[in-house]
């Protein structure tokens, strides 16, 4: 076996998340006649690890502004091919880049030292960057002479500004790093006046000593002094959530924690810093915590407190005054772990219902699953029927609900998207298909392929809003984008023996966030990649707000995962 094909298995076996396509719009693989089989798999990774140098020292001289000159090591002025159609660095029109997206340009081919002015001129306005990145998303082998790779680089300066462009760079085989022509695909950048946010983390915590302590350091202080056998602190999946709990007008935030670090009840002042009341209010729990819900249950006006606690949703009445006092459970049938709540009034019968999602049998890194691209060996989802006076009932076998109920589901989030007056249920699931259950009256029944909305990736996260102010509700579904993903996943040597349909949702993984957007009532169509929310990076739960108070819903779209010091750690 070769060794790409060694670590093609490998990304199976330990269940990477996310492998897609490199062009972001289609799942099938190159003609035959597209890539010389010398040139397939290690060697086609290989060009790519060459073309490093030359990228760095591009995001050097648009970050920098470094002299175009140095870039002559790396970029040739002229290709080696006698016809100019097959080589240059084609012109682009930036006359109407006024931070929105433009692209892409397929101009008449220029000099290389015109082709780089055109390129940094709109960042030098916004400048100077304290950031700048490349990724290398696609590797397109033309033929034995020449190929090309897709590549995203990524500037910002703090808050205030950023730029987004796509490049499709040309290289030969021959000599991998030296680059000899390029496309812009797309060019984007945004910048404000001001930043949006400023970091008051500490000024907000100065009353909350403990909680300050906490919260100021990561899984990588903390995680290796705790005890929790089952290892979940390094992974972040605790929740959080915000209500007014104590009646004074002002939001309220509960902070669920691993197991070994209490709970934070964080109580807001109207100069608003906090204090942590969690002890005081009986909610300090030491138990990982995964799922927070602060909800009205029993319809007296007061914020109830439910907490995922391990395999059982621990309810807490309210009084309103900031005091919770357990009153109820509601337990999985076995031990696996509940990890996110939701809560909508299912039966309308005038209280809330929830549901929670399950992820993994027995811990992160050890329940595997099979197969990766649409796995059913999890643990099961429950819907609880609430009875009223705090008494809930298991309902999920009633309702529908225990249909193939065995995925890895992270997320979960009701809105009434077809608009008959009972709220739906969207499920995000790792490792397959999502669920989009249609309220039928008393029944729940799975929608999701033919609204078009099964999306099988790596969902992480759900959000509805109506992102085109049509009056309906669209999707949103954090997945993961990987880089090296799209472009290992894309070889023909990957994954040998499999069919097309596995291939396909294999490298669908990787390919990142989706924005389903409805028309006809009850379908959708992928707006993903026309509205540019594609990449995320490794997304968790995103969330439509309207962050600048313009009326539009906007994207806010959490990220992010554990990180080896290594360059190459996929």
């Amino acid at each position: 076996m070769s060794s790409f094909m060694a670590r093609s298995r490998k990304l199976v076996a330990i269940g990477v998340a996310g492998l897609g396509l490199l062009d972001g719009t289609t799942v099938a693989m190159p003609q035959e006649s597209q890539t010389p089989p010398a040139l397939d798999g290690d060697a086609a990774e290989a060009l790519a690890d060459a073309t490093g140098p030359a990228c760095q020292a591009l995001v050097a001289f648009l970050r920098f502004g470094t002299e175009r000159e140095v870039l002559d090591d790396w970029f040739l002025g002229n290709g080696p091919w006698p016809s100019a159609g097959d080589s240059g660095w084609d012109a682009w029109s930036r006359g109407t880049l006024d931070g929105g997206v433009q692209g892409p340009w397929l101009g008449a081919p220029q000099a290389l030292h015109g082709w780089l002015d055109e390129l940094r001129e709109p960042l030098k306005a916004l400048g100077p960057w304290t950031s700048a990145k490349s990724k290398t998303i696609g590797v397109e082998v033309e033929s034995e002479e020449r190929f090309w790779t897709r590549v995203l680089l990524d500037l910002a300066r703090s808050e205030e500004a950023q730029a987004w462009i796509e490049l499709r760079l040309a290289w030969p085989v021959d000599d991998p790093s030296h680059c000899v022509g390029a496309e812009v695909v797309r060019y984007e950048r945004s910048h404000a006046s001001e930043p949006m946010f400023v970091e008051r983390t500490l000024g907000v915590l100065q009353h909350a000593p403990e909680a300050s302590r906490a919260l100021s350091l990561g899984g990588r202080e903390w995680a290796p002094f705790l005890d929790d056998a089952a290892g979940t602190a390094w992974f972040g999946h605790q929740g959080m959530a915000v209500g007014d709990v104590n009646g004074d007008g002002l939001p309220d935030l509960y902070v669920g924690m691993p197991s070994g670090l209490p709970n934070h009840l964080l109580i807001q002042d109207p100069d608003g810093s906090v204090r942590d009341t969690a002890f005081e209010a009986g909610v300090a729990w030491f138990d990982d915590t995964k799922g927070v819900l602060l909800v009205d249950l029993n319809g007296d006006g007061n914020r109830d407190l439910v907490t995922a606690l391990h395999h059982v949703l621990v309810i807490h009445a309210g009084d309103g005054h900031g005091n919770f006092q357990v009153v109820a459970g509601c337990p999985a049938p076995d031990e696996s772990p509940f990890y996110s709540v939701a809560a909508a009034d299912v039966d309308l019968d005038g209280d809330l219902d929830l549901f929670a999602t399950r992820y993994v049998r027995t811990r992160y890194g050890e329940s595997i699953p099979i197969p990766m691209e649409d796995a059913r060996n999890g643990p099961s989802n429950h819907l609880f029927v609430n009875l009223g006076q705090f008494r809930f009932a298991d309902g999920t076998e009633a309702w529908g609900l225990d249909e193939s109920n065995s995925r890895f589901s992270l997320a979960a989030s009701f809105a009434d998207y077809d608009r008959d007056g009972d709220p739906d249920l969207y499920v995000a699931n790792d490792f397959g298909r999502n669920r989009l259950w249609r309220n039928e009256g008393q029944h729940f029944r799975d929608v999701a392929a033919e609204a078009g909305v099964e999306d099988q990736a790596a969902g992480m996260g759900v959000a509805w809003g109506d992102y085109d102010g049509d009056g309906d509700q669209d999707l949103y579904v954090s997945n993961m984008f990987s880089s090296a993903g799209r472009r290992i996943a894309a070889q023909r040597g990957f994954g040998p023996g499999l069919s097309d349909s596995d291939l396909a949702g294999l490298r669908r993984h990787a390919l990142g966030n989706s924005l389903w957007r409805q028309g006809e009532i009850g379908h959708f169509t992928d707006a993903s990649e026309s509205a540019h929310v594609r990449m995320g990076r490794w997304s968790w739960g995103a969330v439509f707000v309207d962050l600048n108070a313009d009326g539009l819903p906007d994207l806010l779209a959490p990220n992010g995962f554990m990180t080896g010091p290594g360059q190459g750690d996929l």
